[in-house]
């Protein structure tokens, strides 16, 4: 037989009254009870709003010390006996982080004794491993940064914890600075001058990476000038947008590659300006980063048809460098004839030439007319390329003669591109809310790729097998 529920028992307006005034005579009558038993002197210190326990009524005779240690008593923790949720105190082992920080030792003398300032870690004891950079494939990379930490995931990367902890890692990062912060202060109240300069904060590593990537490594015959981007919507002034880019906003970089991808030289692209040779922004990206006592003589350079102009190419004769790219018809001192020029009913292979001093200029037809300048290949030289072309009888591969300077284009165009490629597969970048944070993720990404390139040359050198990547 079920259980006979209570019915709630409904009082009226008088009876609360009565129950109320009842309770409050009874807390009266305890008050009054309590007050009864406390001394004359408890109570003129209570009249005057003094508590020993907290106010001093006698006089000290030294002053107080901040040296001197606190108290350590911690007053009783009342027991909640509820159903919400109450933090319990460490009494699992754990260390809270000023024991941890009692038990550093010799570290703590690395450690400046303010908050906020600038020190040059020279310690290598400070740092005794390296921070993970989280360089994960892109198919196993995780949305957020502590989530390489977490253990209880399907998802878990067992390689971060090993080398440092999650709390360790964010605080190295959070407080990662690439130059001095007062200096950076000094550099932003020059704004609107001209000792204002933008990369202040990236400038030490920004130099300290182009000098390295220069050291360790001597590029081979071929090398490509192109744009990378740094993707960034930060509100800086050095952010681009390049519509025809996978990454469209960012911050520009005009790089230097070797065939096989490594990052020789880079430059980052502050905005228009004004040179002193009046020459045009292409002139001077490309001027940036050849340096004759680094590079060889037969060094030949490979570049888009942003930078190809002939005043480009002939300094670089001057200089003892080759240089082969495709071109406008219409860029200022392109030499151009309309006799026998190519129409849009030439057939596929058609090639016409022009030379002027050093220069050759070559069009070939293949779907469309394409325009090359050069200064070392000849117009032709017997190759062909394969194309597939319709005919009355269906679709059939046919050999369509090709320059060589086209050939040799699109074989040796594509350094940068291949660098691109190699960074973004392993790829540290994780947003963050400075700019200079990013730029920096893609410098350690450009090391990291350069380092596996450099393994894989020596390597190939010792006839040992290197790495996959």
């Amino acid at each position: 037989m079920p259980a006979r529920r209570h019915r709630k028992q409904n009082y009226t307006e008088t009876e609360v009254l009565k129950l109320l005034f009842a309770a409050d005579e009874d807390e009266c009558s305890v008050c009054s009870s309590a007050t009864n038993s406390v001394s004359s002197e408890d109570e003129a210190d209570f009249l005057e709003g003094i508590d020993r326990s907290l106010d001093t009524v006698e006089d000290v005779g030294e002053p107080f010390e901040p040296s001197q240690p606190p108290c350590t008593s911690q007053p009783s923790v009342p027991v909640c006996r509820g159903r919400g949720y109450v933090r319990r105190a460490n009494t699992r082992g754990y260390r809270s982080r000023s024991q941890r920080s009692r038990g550093m030792g010799s570290r703590l003398e690395t450690v400046p004794n303010h908050s906020g300032g600038w020190k040059t870690e020279k310690d290598p004891d400070h740092l005794p491993r390296s921070p993970p950079n989280c360089s994960c494939p892109k198919e196993s990379q995780l949305p957020k940064l502590r989530d390489y930490w977490r253990v209880k995931s399907i998802f878990h990367v067992p390689y971060p914890q090993k080398v440092m902890s999650r709390d360790r890692f964010l605080s190295i990062t959070w407080n990662m600075h690439m130059s001095d912060p007062a200096e950076d202060a000094a550099n932003d109240r020059k704004k609107g001058t001209d000792e204002y300069d933008c990369l202040h904060r990236i400038r030490p590593l920004y130099d300290s990476l182009r000098v390295a990537c220069k050291a360790v490594y001597h590029p081979e015959r071929n090398l490509s000038v192109d744009e990378s981007m740094v993707a960034t919507k930060a509100r800086i002034s050095l952010k681009q947008y390049i519509k025809n880019k996978p990454t469209k906003w960012g911050i520009k970089l005009f790089v230097l590659c070797d065939n096989n991808g490594y990052t020789v030289d880079f430059n980052i692209y502050t905005g228009k300006s004004s040179f002193a040779s009046g020459k045009v922004l292409s002139f001077h990206a490309v001027m940036s980063l050849v340096r004759k006592d680094f590079l060889d003589l037969d060094i030949t350079f490979t570049v888009i048809i942003f930078y190809t102009s002939p005043v480009l190419f002939q300094h670089l004769y001057n200089l003892g460098f080759g240089a082969c790219g495709t071109i406008r018809d219409t860029r200022i001192g392109v030499p151009n004839t309309k006799v026998n020029a190519l129409t849009k009913k030439s057939p596929r292979g058609s090639i016409r030439w022009i030379r002027q001093g050093s220069l050759l200029c070559t069009k070939w037809m293949d779907t469309r007319e394409v325009s090359v300048c050069t200064t070392l290949h000849t117009a032709y030289s017997g190759d062909t390329v394969k194309r597939v072309c319709k005919s009355s009888s269906g679709y059939t591969t046919l050999d369509v003669p090709v320059p060589t300077a086209v050939k040799d284009y699109n074989r040796f165009m594509g350094g940068v591109d291949l660098s691109d490629q190699l960074i973004g597969s392993y790829s540290s970048w994780k947003k963050s809310r400075e700019w200079y944070m990013t730029v920096l993720h893609h410098f350690i990404d450009i090391a990291v790729t350069n380092s596996y390139l450099v393994h894989k040359q020596l390597c190939c050198s010792q006839g040992e097998q290197p790495m996959t990547h």
